[in-house]
């Protein structure tokens, strides 16, 4: 029992480092002691408005998120930072300096989902959002196979936010889009430094941030979009369902919230990383929708400018970066 409440809480740690491994990966960068968040997301927002500039205005989302929505939001972001934000600012914790462990923030992937799921349900219309849809009825306006914003309408919305927004699976395979299956393919070959490999390996059994990926996706096709979407008389979902980056996050969330987990003795004597992932991984995927979202809707970058003003943990995270 305890082992399968471990390897629950170990999983859920290799998909979030593999998350963010493959898209430093993907800007040409890699996790050394020296790299930072700010390297980081400085490189995804220069990338991505790059090549939104390059659409047409019918090609993106239209998003309806009001102001104060919005700024909640963000303030989300900066709770999932917190007031010790500053020792997260490098891929790799300094050992140098004689600081105490941090406690391990179990539930910050929580906040990071909720943060996640108040962002992505500003692009749904606001009839479906007054109705309160739920958590079923978003994903089918957001992900689902018939008509689903980023699954049907705008496919191409999730390519350009890079790994692993652009991945889904069927109950077999994973799957990309024509576009970026040489990327996933350069991806695959991507070098491992030892310590990650090390990592990968103790928590999911693979080697390579790319399995990890794969395996999450599988997976999470296989057991819990059945778990959670098939109607009383169906005997399986339609063929056509694919599990998207969002079904993963709320299969985890729900791992986290609701079944036995127990973080393994390393996560808990080195809880620097999960800390590290989860901040992370929480404001790559909150840049990517909010700059789509800004393609259309005022409110996100008049929203950014009046939190900013009042909430100094962001303010320090993105100074000198033009975010939004």
């Amino acid at each position: 029992m305890f082992n399968e409440a471990t390897q629950r809480w170990n999983w859920i740690n290799a998909f979030l480092t593999a998350s963010l491994h493959a898209a430093i990966v993907n800007l040409d960068q890699q996790p050394t002691s020296k790299f930072t968040f700010k390297d980081f997301i400085k490189e995804y927002i220069t990338r991505l408005r790059n090549t939104l500039s390059e659409l047409a205005p019918s090609k993106t989302p239209p998003n309806w998120g009001e102001k104060n929505e919005i700024e909640y939001v963000f303030h989300l972001e900066s709770e999932v930072w917190g007031i010790d934000y500053e020792r997260y600012l490098y891929f790799f914790d300094d050992i140098s300096t004689q600081r105490p462990q941090p406690l391990l923030q179990t539930f910050k992937f929580i906040t990071s989902f909720y943060a996640i799921e108040r962002c992505l349900s500003s692009f749904q219309i606001p009839q479906r959002r007054a109705n309160g849809t739920g958590r079923k009825g978003r994903r089918r306006d957001l992900f689902g196979y018939e008509n689903g914003i980023f699954s049907s309408q705008f496919p191409h919305i999730c390519d350009l936010m890079g790994p692993p927004f652009y991945l889904r699976a069927n109950t077999v395979n994973l799957e990309v889009s024509n576009e970026k299956i040489q990327a996933w393919q350069a991806l695959k070959l991507a070098n491992i430094p030892s310590s990650l490999q090390s990592f990968y390996k103790a928590t999911s059994g693979y080697a390579h941030f790319t399995d990890i990926l794969e395996a999450s996706f599988v997976s999470t096709r296989k057991t819990h979009l059945p778990a959670n979407l098939r109607q009383k008389n169906q005997k399986r979902l339609p063929t056509q369902t694919r599990a998207w980056w969002y079904d993963v996050l709320w299969k985890y969330s729900e791992s986290l919230r609701y079944n036995r987990v127990l973080p393994s003795r390393t996560a808990q004597e080195y809880p620097f990383f999960w800390n590290r992932s989860v901040r992370w991984f929480t404001s790559l995927t909150l840049t990517g929708l909010f700059c789509i979202a800004a393609h259309k809707n005022p409110n996100i970058g008049k929203a950014w400018r009046s939190i900013t003003i009042q909430n100094s943990i962001l303010r320090d995270l993105y100074k000198d970066i033009d975010r939004l």
